[in-house]
């Protein structure tokens, strides 16, 4: 089992991408203003802060409502399922287009027509692998990621519980999905694309590199430690990534990254760490416990939706893949070094016995 410590190695990869983003106290929208103000501006950039602390607060409850709305979808529906369609919306649109193919079929069959026989037998074969792509698209619903949320959560959770009509654009099929009375259109694929999906391989292959290290006598060198890692373990998409940072079992752990890293003790050191580097990440906060900015640093590190990266998902993914990989060597290498001077102690315990 991974052992995670308040020592400070544990995030140096975090506190130098930080100091690489300039140390602007702006990555909190709001904040940026306040650092340059007087004390006499102080009162309104403190409302500023606060006003935003409330949107924030509210976001956070309608994600919380959201994902619950979905694991009822998932637990009470998908997975008594292979994935199947549970009213006749999608299928009545499939008879209508089966029924006109019929119409086709027959006129193909009088006149010979042997062209229009061809394309009656593709859209056969069009529609055919439309059903299947759709019912696997349910049942892999089932299985995305937590790292799914906010719009594509609530869009994704609608369409599983069929709350859609059925349109056509381009000669496609297009989902008129209804969130909340607003009307979403979306393909099969831009659905799919939306549904990141839950991946054990990464913390496998972690736990494979950690016990090797961990039952070692020899320390390894730290480069190859850390290659290990990132060739390894860290996933070569920003979804990816995203996803193995949002699901349970981040280090072995039962939680995931955001949990880990919000421990106290991890909190307490890391939060030390950062002002022993001139980063005072409660500078702003007005309990002066770092709650709230703390939290935002972890974000910023976990989520590549967080607000200081604008979008650029590709920066995240390196920037938060570095990190990811230095924390796992330093957490592989903080327990090792335990686990040595246990086995160290052991010895010179049973030395002591065998003089007696």
């Amino acid at each position: 089992m991974a052992k995670y410590t308040s020592d400070t190695k544990l995030i140096e990869g975090a506190a130098t991408a930080y100091k690489n983003w300039d140390n602007v106290p702006g990555m909190y929208k709001g904040l940026e203003d306040l650092s340059k103000a007087g004390t006499d501006m102080m009162g309104e950039a403190v409302k500023g802060y606060e006003a935003e602390q409330e949107k924030i607060k509210k976001e956070k409850e309608k994600e919380a409502n959201s994902r619950k709305k979905f694991n009822i979808l998932s637990e009470d529906v998908l997975k008594k399922f292979d994935g199947s369609p549970t009213t006749t919306i999608y299928q009545d649109h499939i008879r209508k287009k089966l029924e006109l193919l019929r119409i086709d079929l027959i006129q193909a069959n009088k006149t010979n027509d042997q062209d229009l026989m061809s394309s009656v037998k593709q859209s056969f074969s069009n529609i055919s692998q439309d059903v299947i792509s759709h019912k696997e698209s349910r049942a892999d619903l089932a299985n995305i990621s937590t790292a799914v949320g906010g719009d594509n959560l609530e869009i994704l959770t609608a369409w599983g519980k069929e709350e859609f009509t059925m349109d056509k654009k381009g000669g496609r099929d297009v989902f008129v999905i209804d969130v909340g009375g607003k009307k979403i259109r979306k393909t099969q694929e831009e659905l799919n694309d939306m549904m990141i999906p839950q991946d054990a391989i990464p913390g496998k292959n972690y736990a494979a590199i950690f016990d090797t290290y961990y039952t070692s006598t020899r320390k390894s060198n730290d480069k190859t430690l850390k290659y290990s890692i990132s060739e390894n373990v860290i996933p070569k998409t920003a979804d990816g990534l995203h996803a193995y940072l949002s699901d349970p079992g981040f280090g072995m752990e039962e939680g995931n990254f955001k949990s880990v890293m919000n421990t106290p003790d991890n909190k307490e050191g890391i939060t030390a760490y950062l002002k022993t580097a001139g980063i005072e990440l409660s500078a702003y906060d007005t309990n002066d416990d770092a709650t709230d900015d703390y939290k935002e640093f972890v974000d910023a590190i976990a989520n590549p939706n967080n607000k200081f990266w604008k979008g650029d998902k590709e920066t995240w993914h390196e920037t938060s893949g570095g990190i990811t990989a230095e924390l796992l060597a330093n957490i592989t290498k903080n327990a090792w070094e335990e686990e040595l001077e246990r086995r160290r102690q052991e010895e010179e315990g049973g030395e002591e016995g065998a003089l007696e």
